[in-house]
């Protein structure tokens, strides 16, 4: 299972190193042996999803911050209205769209 892309490797070898910790410290953490860390680390297997959580927790690290290779995925949930907003604004013309911006006061739209 391929849930990221080998840079996650590099990012926690780096990590690792940053803070001056072993292979081997790690592996006692995460209840694995030293090798499996250096596996992990050369990207020659993946971490089980509850030992990626670990490592993300070990290093302060927001798992999908890392998963997206440093770009912060900022979601926002949204209530029903605002997701009823969002479909009836897909549905409109450029023109319209256009409209809405502008009288929100958005990006390039700001003036009336």
């Amino acid at each position: 299972m391929n849930y990221y892309d080998g840079n996650v490797s590099e990012y926690f070898s780096r990590c690792r190193k940053e803070s001056g910790m072993t292979q081997a410290e790690i592996g006692e953490y995460l209840n694995t042996a030293p090798s499996t860390v250096s596996d992990y680390e050369r990207g020659l297997r993946e971490p089980s999803l509850d030992v990626f959580a670990k490592i993300c927790t070990m290093f302060g690290l927001q798992p999908d911050t890392v998963l997206s290779n440093g770009r912060a995925n900022h979601v926002m949930a949204l209530d029903s209205d605002e997701e009823e907003l969002i479909r009836e604004y897909r549905k409109c013309s450029k023109e319209m769209k256009d409209l809405v911006l502008r009288a929100a006061g958005t990006g390039s739209h700001r003036s009336l």
